[in-house]
């Protein structure tokens, strides 16, 4: 009686903890249920934005690749002189002033020239300055602030000429029609040079380099003919002597141009694809991490070898440059060496890329062997 009591009595206790365990099972499957529908909608979402991450990165990418593509076709692209076929951009031009040191009076000479031919908005303008810019002479504070508010200031410290020359790249000189290689000891007189008259020459006479004649050059080729006797008796060797008698003479020379199969960059005007050649011999065979300071020297010489398509060049008798200063033979002695060592390598690396072409000797020249090198003299009247 006891038991069957017992399970009478049982019975709802048993029904109630069926009722209580499938209670808690609903409930917990909903909960289950709906913990799995926030973890899905949290998985959901995470998928979500991993794929726009994704997809963004993937955009990203494709845009620097396509960049990458375009940089690589512009560098792949046959070379084709901007005077021969459509510029980028007509009329857009670029000053590469290299490379400025510590020497007072050229700050307020690189100003003069700024102000004097190159004009904003036709030109832009760089500068490489191998000592910090601006100096710490107060003599230069003036004309430094002034360059800096027209040029972009690159420092390159303890680097040569020639290295501003490889930082301006392809993809610089991109956008524009010339490029005008200008070095910081170079004067360009007001009554003696006229820029428009340089790119109005060389486009009429298709030139891929033209060049004025320059007071002080170190070769024969690039010289301005003065003809004045004091000078040619050795009474009057400074520039300024010499200025007004080469100013007459090359009025007389007007549409007169030199041909030459080499440069002397002192101020010198490059077509787009001129330069992207040119640009095309800064070899880290060369230029190498032994060799920090890379001069001008081997890169004249040899870019009629290395680049014979574009080898077009001309010194153009009518307008003049002045170099403000020439070394004495005693302070250039070290100079020459390291020049001449790197002449020699950049020979040797024309020749071994080039089929065997050679530069043009620049070792122990005298004047008189210069003459080959004038080929032509060309005058019209226009």
């Amino acid at each position: 009686m006891v038991e069957l009591s017992t399970r009478r009595t049982s019975r709802p206790s048993l029904r109630a903890a069926v009722a209580e365990l499938c209670s808690n099972l609903l409930v917990g499957g909903t909960a289950v249920l709906l913990f799995a529908l926030v973890e899905g909608s949290v998985f959901l979402d995470g998928k979500a934005a991993a794929e726009r991450e994704l997809r963004d990165r993937n955009e990203a990418l494709e845009r620097e690749n396509s960049q990458l593509r375009a940089a690589l076709r512009h560098a792949s692209a046959p070379l084709s002189s901007s005077v021969r076929g459509a510029p980028a951009r007509e009329g857009k031009f670029l000053l590469a002033i290299s490379s400025l040191g510590g020497v007072a009076r050229r700050y307020h000479t690189i100003l003069a020239n700024l102000r004097t031919h190159f004009s904003a908005p036709a030109w832009d303008c760089v500068l490489y300055s191998h000592v910090p810019f601006p100096t710490s002479e107060a003599r230069t504070s003036a004309p430094a602030l002034a360059i800096r508010d027209r040029c972009r200031i690159v420092e390159c410290l303890g680097c040569g000429v020639a290295n501003g020359w490889n930082l301006t790249t392809p993809a610089l000189v991109a956008p524009y029609e010339f490029v005008f290689i200008l070095l910081d000891h170079t004067v360009l007189p007001r009554a003696a040079f006229s820029l428009s008259a340089l790119l109005a020459v060389a486009r009429r006479k298709r030139l891929d380099v033209a060049s004025p004649a320059v007071l002080g050059a170190t070769h024969a080729f690039a010289m301005a003919p003065d003809r004045c006797t004091a000078c040619a008796a050795g009474r009057c060797k400074a520039a300024a002597c010499r200025l007004p008698h080469a100013a007459a003479v090359a009025r007389l020379n007007r549409g007169c141009v030199r041909h030459v199969d080499l440069i002397e960059v002192h101020a010198a005007l490059y077509t787009r694809a001129a330069w992207r050649c040119v640009w095309s011999m800064f070899s880290h065979e060369v230029l190498g991490p032994k060799r920090p300071r890379a001069l001008p020297w081997g890169y004249e010489a040899c870019f009629a070898a290395h680049c014979p398509l574009y080898a077009r060049q001309a010194v153009v008798l009518s307008q003049l440059a002045v170099r403000d200063s020439f070394p004495n033979k005693a302070s250039r002695q070290p100079f020459v060496a390291e020049a001449m060592t790197q002449a020699r390598l950049i020979e040797l690396w024309v020749e071994r890329h080039d089929d065997g072409r050679r530069c043009f000797d620049l070792h122990n020249v005298t004047l008189n062997k210069w003459q080959p090198y004038m080929r032509a003299k060309s005058c019209s009247s226009s």
